[in-house]
């Protein structure tokens, strides 16, 4: 579905209006020049065989471009298989990534195959690479060289033919320098390096990607789509949205939900710039920017929404709970424990 554009005469935003120079190739939803430019070099590299580094903030829609990869490539028949490294503990990475045999460890009751033998033939997409403990990199880079795994308790060395494709939020150029992530694997992982910008960078996609999510969102809630008001488009417009893509989803999510009229203005989105002024974790600081106060402010509501549970927190932030944490004391902000 191709969202519409704010073209109507009272300069409303339309969801019935066709867009002129949008694109929704790959389910990128776009009027952005950016964004045209990052899906034509999907299609390039997607014809080769060779890992592929997708650098972007959290919720940017990296998994999208990954998928666009694997769809318009020679495997796109083959498993595509999603691994979130910095959801999974370290105690289970590795098996969840190579597999293990029975008894390999307490609990293993059986043999269980990985994601990289799940995933022969296809692609992997390793999200939040930057996130995979050290002690395991040379696994991973073996398999990235020989094509080959053994799974945790094994002896045998399984062939697997998989493309990888990585995601990181992180710099992993600094990780590599701060020794926290190996220079051999990154090298290996960034032959080709795609970077997804931020929402704030493409302010002109916002709207045509909030009118598809109202659309879906009231589809799902068996009601008819409201409209955005003049003020309510305008509002979103200038959001700096530091959860990306993801928080204005879900921010259209809790707006129809919630409202009662066919149509949404500023005040069914309040809760975007909501916080507690008696609150110490809240007091503005100058030396922040305008983004950081943003996203401050998201990690903030969103901590409050789950009741100061951080690792629902990180979850519904797309982040892993040690990014969480490092954002919490960078920013101040304390939590009971």
């Amino acid at each position: 579905v191709v969202p519409g554009s704010v073209t109507d005469p009272h300069h409303r935003a339309d969801r019935r209006a066709s867009p002129v120079t949008s694109s929704s190739t790959l389910g990128m939803i776009s009027h952005s020049a950016i964004i045209k430019d990052l899906i034509n070099n999907i299609f390039k590299v997607a014809a080769s065989g060779f890992p592929v580094l997708i650098e972007g903030e959290t919720g940017s829609g990296k998994e999208l471009v990954s998928r666009g990869i694997h769809e318009c490539s020679g495997r796109k028949d083959s498993p595509f298989v999603v691994v979130n490294c910095g959801a999974i503990s370290p105690e289970l990475i590795e098996s969840e990534l190579f597999g293990h045999e029975k008894g390999a460890f307490t609990g293993a009751t059986a043999q269980r195959r990985g994601a990289f033998e799940i995933a022969h033939g296809g692609s992997i997409f390793l999200d939040e690479i930057g996130e995979l403990p050290l002690r395991l990199q040379p696994k991973l880079l073996r398999a990235l060289e020989q094509k080959e795994i053994k799974r945790v308790g094994g002896n045998d060395s399984i062939l697997v033919d998989v493309r990888v494709l990585a995601a990181t939020n992180r710099n992993l150029r600094k990780e590599v320098s701060d020794r926290n992530f190996r220079d051999d694997l990154y090298f290996r992982i960034s032959t080709i390096t795609l970077s997804v910008p931020p929402l704030r960078d493409r302010r002109e996609d916002i709207l045509p990607i909030a009118i598809h999510f109202l659309s879906d969102v009231a589809s799902r809630a068996n009601r008819p789509a409201p409209e955005l008001s003049s003020p309510a488009a305008e509002f979103l417009s200038s959001h700096d949205w530091p959860g990306n893509v993801r928080e204005l989803r879900n921010a259209i999510q809790r707006a129809v939900v919630m409202s009662d009229g066919p149509s949404l203005g500023v005040r069914d989105f309040s809760f975007l710039h909501s916080t507690n002024p008696e609150s110490p974790a809240v007091v503005a600081d100058h030396s922040l920017s305008r983004w950081e106060m943003s996203e401050k402010t998201n990690i903030l509501n969103e901590l409050s929404r789950q009741k100061g549970n951080k690792t629902q927190t990180a979850r519904e932030l797309g982040i892993a709970k040690s990014t969480l944490f490092e954002k919490l004391k960078k920013y101040g902000i304390r939590t009971p424990k």
